[in-house]
């Protein structure tokens, strides 16, 4: 994978791709629209495509590597800005809605909360791969870089104005088939 590549991430336990709802609106930021998976027949379309953006310009090639800080950043033509996937800690005002775990959103601020890593899925290779390029279709973890917690879905229902979705959230599973 390449920095701009634009890409459609699916959750495995899930089977859904995420995608964020604009008319979702998250109150524990400014500015936060909800983020869902949904299992749905879908291909790609504003909601379901994520752009991958280099945090640190190091100088280095345009190859994405694992363990390299990134971010996530959501289709311009959405909303007319780009907005980031994001979390931040849980507290008594942040959580999944369902879950409580770690809410995840899309909002307009490059900030440290929308930092992520891609990680290796096999835990045995995850320290040896840092470094290495992540391949297209590759099966990957991504960690909040802020918190070190993986996102996250699970069949919990999540109704919007597209139906029933699933809820997208952070959190550190031992099931690697639900990170």
């Amino acid at each position: 994978m390449r920095f701009g590549d634009s890409i459609m991430i699916k959750n495995k336990a899930s089977n859904g791709v995420l995608v964020f709802d604009s008319g979702d609106k998250i109150t524990s930021n400014d500015e936060a629209y909800g983020c869902t998976t949904t299992d749905k027949e879908m291909g790609p379309c504003a909601r379901s495509i994520i752009t991958i953006a280099r945090i640190e310009d190091d100088g280095s090639d345009n190859i994405v590597r694992y363990g390299q800080k990134v971010r996530l950043e959501g289709n311009p033509y959405l909303l007319g800005k780009k907005l980031y996937l994001h979390s931040t800690q849980i507290s008594p005002l942040s959580f999944a809605r369902f879950s409580r775990n770690q809410e995840v959103s899309m909002i307009a601020k490059p900030i440290y909360n929308t930092a992520w890593k891609i990680l290796h899925n096999n835990p045995n290779l995850r320290v040896q791969s840092l470094g290495q390029p992540v391949p297209a279709n590759q099966e990957v973890i991504i960690e909040h870089c802020a918190t070190a917690q993986f996102l996250f879905s699970d069949k919990i229902g999540y109704g919007n104005d597209f139906g029933v979705e699933y809820e997208v959230s952070v959190c550190s599973n031992v099931t690697t088939n639900k990170t």
